[in-house]
């Protein structure tokens, strides 16, 4: 590395509530309009301390930032919990009143999350960053779930890393640490990553638990749905959750080619706002586009009926006990003990494609009998187990579709989904492949929610199927793929009480009871098969 002078300075800046930020700066004797600001946020309960070796790499590249986050270090604690918007905002000031230029900024662990907000909210200004074990997995979202992949990784951590994180987090002391958690625990990071249209890097160790690798290629791909540019993951040999420390060297030569790379270009955007959307072309031209409150109405209009309790208890314990017998089959199946289909068993290249999509807590073995059905009528069926069990964002599961789209290169294709898997399709509709897909057919989706979500624990990881979730009312009041939507719903679904109505969709109700009924129902699926006919693109004659 080439040598050059530089000082330190250490400082304390105030901001609002009265806080007070510790900041320090390594700035080089001499000024270079064309090199980076270097600015390293760390993450939950430690402080700008870990960042010390890594400082000193950087600045032969170019002047470095690192402050404590408030309550951590020897920042002042507020007088109330910060969300992550909160200490972005914190770190935003800063930078601003540090006038950074050309900013590169890395995160680590929770700083990470503060980091893709920075982005998110200015990205204009900080749209080149480097996100260093990022949390928390979209499936394991509980803190003991966290909880327990931070104690696996630390068997990995150095002795003097250890110590110094167990003398970090006495010092910002438990309560705060506990206040601040439940802000880490709930932030949408693979929703925020790609509304922040940056050039991203992700970086893990190799025993990380709390980012896997799987986790990573989520973030990967809902970074790259921001700026089509590529997103490079590097796995650090022998680095557990905090390699900044030990493996500083990795991470500064991350952060100095980042620092060479241009700005991602910007592409078109959409924001949703109250009350409608805006929308940015390439070009920064931006109009809005108001909402119809008529969809609302109309929801109320068609709310399907409960039936008297003295009928649904029956009904609702006869469905889950066909999902009870499924569920054994599958799993015998899985083991060997019952003939089940493989996912290449119902496969016919060449054919009109199918793809299938299952609902939270199923794999592609429950789309088994809708899959033969379909294949006896000449579909060549995708399963996808990459979508298995549908846990998470339905941002996040929508990149894994269109991953797979683009993988395959499949166009006209035509989805069949149960349950949460009609939301992933749905917002594949509306996205950047939604060219490759003809149209959909959904059986029991909850496009408006369900009720049944308000009630369940959080380890279940259905809070998005909330009705008052903003993300299912975006997606709700979404209309632009609902024409090439065909939504099945049952006469009653004791988990998608209110009904599957979509607005601009053609809704079909199926004779049957019970939201697993519609998996594997005689009715249903020929219901099923009779409306993917409606969407399947007309063959050549063989031959020409």
């Amino acid at each position: 590395m080439k040598k050059v002078n530089y000082s330190v300075s250490n400082s304390v800046v105030a901001v609002g509530d009265g806080m007070l930020v510790r900041v320090h700066r390594f700035r080089r004797d001499f000024l270079d309009e064309g090199e980076p600001t270097f600015v390293l946020v760390h993450g939950i309960g430690v402080s700008s301390g870990y960042f010390l070796k890594l400082a000193k790499d950087l600045v032969e590249y170019g002047d470095v930032i690192s402050l404590d986050l408030p309550g951590f270090g020897k920042t002042t604690r507020p007088d109330h919990p910060l969300s992550i918007a909160g200490f972005a905002a914190v770190v935003h000031q800063i930078m601003r009143f540090e006038d950074v230029k050309r900013p590169v900024v890395l995160g680590h662990s929770m700083g990470a999350q503060v980091v893709t907000e920075l982005a998110a909210r200015d990205p204009e200004w900080i749209n080149r960053i480097l996100l260093i074990g990022p949390p928390v997995n979209a499936l394991e979202r509980s803190a003991v779930q966290v909880g327990v992949r931070f104690l696996q990784s630390s068997v990995y951590e150095p002795l003097d890393v250890t110590a110094f994180a167990i003398n970090a987090y006495a010092r910002s002391g438990l309560v705060w640490f506990m206040e601040t958690l439940p802000a880490m625990l709930t932030y949408p990071i693979g929703m925020r990553l790609a509304d922040a249209r940056a050039r991203t890097v992700l970086m893990r160790g190799e025993h990380d638990f709390v980012a896997s690798r799987a986790w990573l290629e989520d973030l990967r791909l809902a970074a790259r749905s921001g700026t089509e540019t590529s997103v490079p993951i590097i796995e650090v040999e022998g680095g557990a959750h905090s390699v900044i420390v030990r493996h500083a060297d990795d991470v500064a030569a991350a952060m100095i080619e980042l620092g060479r790379q241009a700005p991602p270009k910007r592409r078109a955007t959409v924001k949703f706002e109250e009350g409608g959307v805006i929308i940015a072309d390439e070009d920064g031209n931006v109009h809005f586009e108001a909402d119809d409150s008529s969809v609302w109405e109309g929801l109320e209009a068609h709310r399907v009926k409960w039936p008297p309790v003295y009928k649904a208890v029956p009904l609702a314990l006869r469905d889950y006990g066909v999902a009870t017998l499924q569920r054994a089959r599958n799993i015998a199946s899985y083991l060997g003990f019952w003939p089940g289909a493989s996912v290449q068993d119902l496969r016919l290249p060449g054919n009109p494609v199918a793809v299938g999509i299952p609902g939270i807590s199923e794999t592609w073995r429950h789309l088994e009998f809708m899959g033969r059905a379909l294949y006896r009528s000449g579909w060549d069926v995708h399963l996808l187990p990459q979508l298995d069990y549908v846990y998470g964002p339905v941002q996040l599961l929508s990149n894994r579709l269109d991953q797979y789209l683009r993988d395959n290169d499949l166009q006209d294709v035509v989805i069949f989904a149960h349950s949460k898997g009609g939301l992933v399709g749905k917002m594949s509709m509306s996205g950047d492949e939604a060219w490759r897909i003809r149209g959909m057919v959904s059986l029991g989706t909850p496009y408006s929610g369900s009720e049944l979500a308000n009630f369940a624990p959080q380890v279940l990881g259905v809070d998005d199927l909330m009705p008052a979730h903003p993300a299912i009312r975006r997606q709700f009041t979404d209309l632009r793929a609902n024409r090439k939507i065909t939504s099945i719903q049952a006469k009653w679904d004791q988990q998608v009480p209110s009904g599957a109505w979509l607005p601009g969709a053609r809704v079909v109700t199926a004779d049957v009871y019970g939201h697993n009924n519609l998996l594997t129902s005689r009715v249903a699926i020929q219901l099923l098969v009779r409306e993917m006919e409606r969407f399947k693109p007309v063959q050549p004659p063989r031959g020409e």
